[in-house]
């Protein structure tokens, strides 16, 4: 546009952008930050507080649930992977749609707290890889089944305590269809 544009430092008060250049080139550097403005402020950013332990609970076998909400909403949802100790999800995109996808994911979490319970299991260390199966075929299959998540401690931790969370009746089945499979 030719011009130049002062934009105030975060640390400053003023919310004023000046635009310094010709008259038709402040019009035009008026008009594309009006556009940048309008663009941004129909989109959100939300970070809700969800406990890690219900991430796989609210996301459903195969991340059904997250994909459906996206569908339905056209909203973006990113749930941190397992690795990361991270006790939230972050829902981004169009204000109306961040703000029903949050609706959503919030009675999601809220039925699965009140639902859901944690079982503890000790399994032989050397089991473990039959519990989890070949590329984690038997985690995925108990979760499809039951709708319970079973963690496994990783392969370097000594811990040979196994946790299953899910809903109560839904618990006891998978305990025992995972001893079916170790």
């Amino acid at each position: 546009t030719g011009t130049r544009i002062f934009v105030p430092r975060g640390e400053e008060e003023s919310d004023m952008i000046r635009v310094v250049g010709t008259t038709d080139g402040i019009r035009k550097a008026i008009e594309e930050i009006q556009l940048i403005s309008d663009e941004r402020s129909k989109s959100d950013i939300v970070r809700l507080p969800v406990l890690k332990a219900y991430h796989p609970l609210i996301a459903g076998f195969d991340n059904q649930n997250i994909r459906q909400i996206m569908e339905e909403t056209g909203v973006r949802i990113h749930v941190p992977p397992t690795a990361t100790d991270k006790d939230e999800i972050v829902v981004s995109g169009e204000k109306n749609g961040v703000a029903m996808a949050v609706l959503r994911l919030t009675a999601i979490y809220e039925e699965k707290k009140l639902m859901c319970g944690e079982v503890s299991a000790q399994v032989k260390k050397s089991q473990h890889r039959f519990v989890i199966g070949p590329r984690g075929k038997h985690l995925g299959a108990i979760q499809q089944q039951t709708g319970v998540v079973l963690e496994v401690p990783p392969p370097d931790s000594d811990s040979e305590t196994i946790i299953l969370r899910g809903e109560q009746p839904a618990l006891v089945h998978a305990l025992t269809s995972g001893e079916g499979s170790a």
